[in-house]
């Protein structure tokens, strides 16, 4: 008789222990079931492999076969020459997106993280895990709007370091609009604002950090007095809200950080160097993103209100500053010197009055007194008084020195001035 030796895991091992003691009898198929884990059906259908095929029934069909998700060695090889060559700073997630999108490779992250790893291109990085308790979502869009500037070396050189301003939606964390600036400045971040409330219309609150643009960081005034950007909101009807940590804003937070490793590669491989053309590189970059990364409201509805006017708008979103006229309608504003031009009978009226200088996103000045606009001119010098009464002014004469014999400079005398006052009484009638 010859003897086969059959090689059987202790996972097979275990289910035909189970299947002897059921053939046997000393079992149920429920029980059965339970043991191994199984439903009933997987427990006959293994029963009848048994009775059919003895041991070698139980045996996992695919064993020194190739598993469905095996890579060819030709594959591997031209993915990570492709990563070594254009993608070996990115990221395992990003890398594969490259891969199917450029070259047609399709791999999953875990594969592209472990060519990484044998490449020596990607180490996992031990971070620090801090427990904040998480805020929830605003249900509709446009409730919370989530507002930062990111200072970064966006263009690797190519171009000047800058910063990109970002605004997330809070219910749905999707960037609404973005911006390369120079730095973080009131008047770039009102124009982005009047960009987003001319394309979605008026949020119902902004949330930003506590930078000064936001936030008047003295303690004596910061209840009493707003900032430029806070006058602004608080005219259009939105609430300003500043967050006590970073951590509080991490909808934006997690955008710039995705930003940072995404937006630069690409860039990069679209070859952009300057700021012009990183702008005209946003818009098809988040529609990506959004589509990547975004998700749908809780509630469908819009929060944004309507958006006012664009004379409003431009009236709202600008610098006031305010300024007293003098006696010749002059005034300084930012070392300029303007001269108001008033209408007709307006003069004695205008001067020493407080009017409005309005310093718009385009560079145009416009000075209002009373929600009237004032005509006016540049000067190039500081305006002089006019001379009174159209008189000429004189030089003033030098003082004059008494001779040295007079009275007044004679040294005072009890007697003498006796005897000057007796001749005084005696000339009286």
């Amino acid at each position: 008789m010859v003897q086969t030796e059959i090689c059987m895991s202790e996972k097979e091992l275990k289910r035909h222990g189970v299947l002897e003691r059921l053939k046997a009898g000393r079992m149920s198929q429920s029980d059965a079931a339970q043991e191994l884990c199984l439903t009933t059906r997987q427990v006959r259908r293994l029963l009848r492999r048994l009775e059919a095929e003895g041991p070698s029934g139980l045996r996992s069909a695919r064993r020194g076969k190739k598993p469905n998700n095996w890579i060819d060695a030709s594959r591997r090889a031209e993915a990570a020459g492709l990563i070594r060559g254009h993608y070996g700073d990115f990221g395992p997630t990003l890398a594969s997106e490259m891969l199917r999108e450029r070259h047609g490779l399709v791999f999953s992250v875990e594969t592209i993280r472990t060519l990484m790893r044998e490449a020596g291109l990607w180490r996992a990085k031990r971070r620090t895990v801090r427990f904040h308790p998480p805020r929830p979502r605003r249900s509709r869009r446009g409730e919370l709007v989530q507002i930062d500037g990111s200072p970064h070396d966006w263009f690797e050189g190519r171009a000047p370091r800058c910063t990109l301003l970002v605004f997330v939606d809070d219910a749905t964390s999707r960037i609404q609009a973005a911006r390369f600036v120079a730095a973080e400045t009131t008047v770039d971040y009102m124009s982005l604002v009047a960009e987003y409330i001319g394309q979605y219309g008026l949020p119902q609150a902004f949330y930003s950090d506590r930078h000064s643009i936001f936030r008047v960081n003295v303690a004596e005034s910061a209840k009493s007095s707003l900032t430029q950007f806070g006058r602004a909101l608080a005219e259009l009807g939105i609430e300003g809200i500043c967050a006590n940590s970073p951590q509080a804003k991490g909808r934006v937070e997690r955008a710039n950080g995705i930003l940072q490793d995404r937006l630069v590669k690409l860039m990069r491989l679209a070859g952009i160097a300057s700021w012009e053309a990183g702008n005209a590189f946003l818009p098809e970059f988040l529609a990506d993103y959004n589509e990547r990364f975004a998700r749908p409201p809780a509630e469908p509805e819009d929060a944004h209100a309507p958006t006012c006017s664009p004379e409003r708008l431009r009236a709202i979103l600008c610098l006031k500053e305010t300024r007293k006229l003098s006696r010749q309608l002059t005034c300084q504003y930012h070392q300029q010197w303007l001269h108001v031009l008033p209408p007709k009978d307006w003069e004695r009226r205008l001067v020493g009055a407080e009017v409005e200088i309005r310093a718009h996103l385009d560079g145009s000045l416009d000075i209002v007194h009373h929600d009237r606009k004032l005509a006016y001119e540049l000067l190039t010098a500081r305006p002089q008084a006019p001379v009174a009464d159209a008189k000429i002014v004189q030089a003033r004469p030098a003082p004059s020195k008494p001779p040295a014999n007079h009275p007044w400079l004679r040294p005072f005398s009890p007697v003498a001035a006796a005897r000057v006052m007796a001749e005084r009484n005696s000339a009286r009638p």
